[in-house]
């Protein structure tokens, strides 16, 4: 029930925080084209916005456009994104990847013990 109730809440908030990464990621890049345009990371930053930015427009399209395709090149360039983001911001996205690594093992740890909870026992009555 806890990661129904969690994953319901999640999905209800997914497109607004892309939107909201999408834009953030957006001036953060301007900014830094601006006052840093020779920085040695601008390329892999540019890289890193193209990916995000056809995340989003598959994103988009995912409910407009309903076949298993569409959904399956956004989580790829969800994964794909994530190597470029470790070589864009090192550190600081390592933390962020470690984060959301260990969110995904807890969700995945309350599943397998939700569902051994609900198996019905052999033999048992309701």
């Amino acid at each position: 029930m806890l990661v129904r109730k969690a994953g319901k809440l999640f999905h209800s908030l997914h497109k607004l925080l892309g939107w909201a990464t999408l834009i953030l990621i957006a001036i953060h890049g301007v900014y830094f084209l601006i006052t840093k345009f020779q920085d040695h990371k601008t390329f892999s930053g540019l890289a890193a916005f193209a990916i995000i930015l056809a995340i989003s427009g598959y994103g988009f399209y995912i409910n407009k456009v309903r076949n298993k395709w569409m959904r399956t090149i956004h989580r790829i360039l969800g994964l794909l994104w994530v190597p470029v983001l470790l070589l864009h911001a090192g550190g600081s996205a390592i933390m962020a990847v470690i984060a959301t690594l260990a969110i995904g093992g807890l969700v995945w740890t309350l599943e397998r013990t939700a569902g051994r909870l609900t198996k019905p026992v052999p033999g048992d009555t309701p």
